[in-house]
């Protein structure tokens, strides 16, 4: 039986953490990835929308991934999440990343937060994140 939640990049590790909450990671090139979630009652708030947590948690999901591969270990330092609305309990969320800038040893993400539901697909956050890259073990730059 395959893994429901493989590793966005091959040849690494899945992540155990976005796997525990369901969320899917998919690689769409070099930094640049997918994550994805179907909200449900578990996720509300008090006001019985989507908690802000989970956007986060789908985004930081995504952008780990866009930030790891081969050859780079990465990790963020620093996640600002914007809330633009709020998303319904039953949307699809999904997390998309690209790396904005890469420095001399940092790189800059940028996701966008959709949810997908009856009233179509909305932006319902936009986060940034940086972090340090440093070649991952047992690998030269």
């Amino acid at each position: 039986m395959s893994d429901p939640h493989p590793p966005a990049e091959p040849g690494l590790p899945p992540d155990a953490f976005a796997a525990a909450f369901g969320i899917e990671v998919r690689t769409l090139g070099p930094g640049r990835t997918n994550a994805s979630l179907k909200s449900g009652p578990e996720h509300a708030n008090p006001h019985g929308t989507v908690h802000g947590v989970v956007l986060y948690a789908v985004a930081g999901a995504a952008i780990a991934a866009a930030g790891n591969d081969a050859t780079s270990s990465w990790m963020i330092s620093t996640l600002t999440v914007d809330y633009l609305r709020p998303a319904q309990l039953g949307d699809l969320l999904s997390a998309e990343v690209e790396l904005d800038e890469r420095t001399e040893r940092e790189d800059l993400f940028v996701a966008r937060i959709f949810a997908s539901g009856a009233s179509g697909k909305e932006l319902v956050a936009r986060a940034n994140a940086r972090g340090p890259r440093r070649p991952r073990a047992g690998r030269r730059r």
